[in-house]
C-alpha cells in the first residue's frame, strides 16, 4: 500500500475547494498567509492537511504557493507525512518560533498581513514572539472566517459524518451487550474502546460515570474513568 492508501483522506477535489475557500476568504481580508496552530487532535490544521496531530503542530498556509506542517516530534514525520495531503512536513526542532520566524523571512512574508488561527487561543507567548519578530508585519485574528467555512458541510464530509455516527451506534450497541455488574468504569471503557478502535476509529475523550440510580452521587458523565465498580442494586 502506498502513504495515500493507509489512512483515510477526502479527495483532492474537496481539498481543492476548501483551499479555494479559504484563499477567497484571505483575499477579502488581504491576506498574505494564514498560521494555524495546532494541538492533539488539531481539528484546524487537518481541515488543511489531513494530518490529525498527536503533539503540537503549525501550519503555514499562504494565499500563493505551497503549505508547510511543521511537528513537535522529529520521530512522528514519516506517520505525519503519511496522514498529510501537504507535501512539505518538517520537524520545527526544540520550539516553533525560530523555525516559523525563519520560514516567514523566506517567504519574504515580514511585511505582510497574516491572519493567526485562532489568535484568541493561541499563546500569548507565541503572538508576542511574532509581533516582536516582524514589527513591520500585521498580525489579525482569522478564527472567525476560517471557522464559518468549515460550518459548511460537503457531500464528501457528510459521508465521514455518517461513518462517525456508524462507530458512535457501535459504541452503544456493545455496552448495551456487555454491561454486568463486577465492571469497573475502566472497563466499560475498554468497552467502548473495543468496539469501535477494529473498525477505524480514532479514540478521543470519553464521558463515563457510574453511579447509584436510588441515591446518586453524579449528576454528569466524568472526564476521567475511575475503578468504581458496577453494582446491581435491590430494587424496593
Amino acid at each position: 500500500m502506498n502513504d495515500k492508501e493507509l489512512f483515510p483522506r477526502f479527495s483532492d477535489a474537496e481539498y481543492a475547494k476548501r483551499y479555494s475557500a479559504i484563499r477567497d476568504a484571505m483575499k477579502k481580508d488581504n491576506l498574505d498567509a494564514i498560521l494555524i496552530s495546532g494541538a492533539r487532535g488539531s481539528s484546524e490544521v487537518h481541515y488543511l492537511s489531513n494530518y490529525l496531530a498527536q503533539s503540537p503542530c503549525w501550519l503555514l498556509f499562504p494565499r500563493e504557493g505551497e503549505a508547510t506542517v511543521f511537528i513537535h516530534f522529529f520521530n512522528h514525520q514519516p506517520c505525519a507525512k503519511a496522514q498529510s495531503v501537504v507535501e512539505d512536513v518538517r520537524w520545527y526542532g526544540p520550539t516553533p518560533m525560530p523555525t516559523l520566524a525563519e520560514e516567514i523571512r523566506r517567504r519574504n512574508l515580514a511585511k505582510s498581513r497574516i491572519g493567526l488561527v485562532s489568535m484568541r487561543a493561541m499563546a500569548y507567548g507565541y503572538v508576542s514572539e511574532l509581533q516582536r519578530q516582524f514589527p513591520e508585519a500585521e498580525f489579525i485574528d482569522f478564527g472567525p472566517q476560517f471557522g464559518r467555512i468549515r460550518r459548511v458541510r460537503s457531500k464528501e464530509e457528510l459521508v465521514y459524518l455518517r461513518k462517525s455516527g456508524f462507530l458512535t451506534d457501535l459504541a452503544c450497541e456493545a455496552l448495551e451487550n456487555n454491561l454486568r455488574p463486577g465492571l469497573t468504569e475502566q472497563d466499560v471503557l475498554s468497552i467502548v474502546y473495543s468496539a469501535y478502535i477494529k473498525n477505524g476509529g480514532d479514540p478521543g475523550i470519553h464521558f463515563i460515570a457510574s453511579t447509584n440510580m436510588t441515591s446518586p452521587d453524579r449528576f454528569v458523565p466524568w472526564q476521567k474513568q475511575t475503578s468504581r465498580v458496577l453494582e446491581k442494586v435491590a430494587s424496593s
